[in-house]
């Protein structure tokens, strides 16, 4: 008895179980409600709708202080100032009109001397965007692969009019074999039945 007792309270021990073995889980809904994700999508939107409004009046604000500065430099005869501001905002737009303008030179140069002399007329008076679809329509049709549009038995190449045997030329071209045949033998089926002619 005392053997049992001691297996059951070794067994005991053994059942006992240890809190820092187990494993904490923080399990979190993997699928959101549809009326949340509805909720925070609607939220989403109204703000930034409400963040192009304050844009907006911000832009608004901003042209009515520098009307009113403006105004205000006008009535306290400070031309001068507001002069040299209109000034520098002119300059800097002279100096992008005068950059536009020399990349429409470049550009125009370029594509005309992608043009033959024929073509060159017709792009003159272009304005850039039609002369620049012209001089690619231009490119693509001259890249355009050729082909040669004579057929074989127009041209007097070998001994069956260009073809390889005198069966395949009277098939493809029966008008031009019984020609062909009348001068060699007199009869249009001369020998097309021996091969080795």
């Amino acid at each position: 008895m005392s053997e049992e007792n001691n297996q059951q309270a070794s067994g005991e021990q053994n059942t006992v179980t240890n809190n820092d073995t187990q494993v904490e889980t923080n399990e979190t809904p993997k699928d959101v409600p549809y009326a949340r994700l509805q909720e925070v999508n609607n939220q989403k939107k109204a703000f930034q709708s409400e963040n192009e409004t304050l844009k907006q009046q911000l832009e608004a604000i901003k042209q009515k202080d520098a009307k009113a500065r403006e105004e205000q430099l006008k009535q306290n005869n400070q031309h001068e100032v507001l002069l040299k501001e209109k000034d520098a905002i002119i300059e800097t737009q002279a100096k992008e009109v005068e950059q536009w303008n020399t990349y429409k030179t470049t550009k125009r140069e370029s594509l005309m001397d992608r043009l033959s002399e024929s073509d060159r007329e017709f792009g003159e008076g272009m304005p850039l965007d039609k002369l620049e679809k012209f001089v690619e329509s231009k490119a693509q049709s001259s890249n355009a692969v050729k082909t040669d549009a004579s057929r074989p038995a127009n041209q007097s190449a070998g001994e069956f009019g260009g073809y390889e045997s005198a069966m395949e030329f009277m098939q493809k071209d029966p008008e031009g074999y019984s020609k062909w045949k009348s001068k060699d033998v007199g009869d249009k089926f001369g020998n097309i039945f021996t091969p080795n002619n």
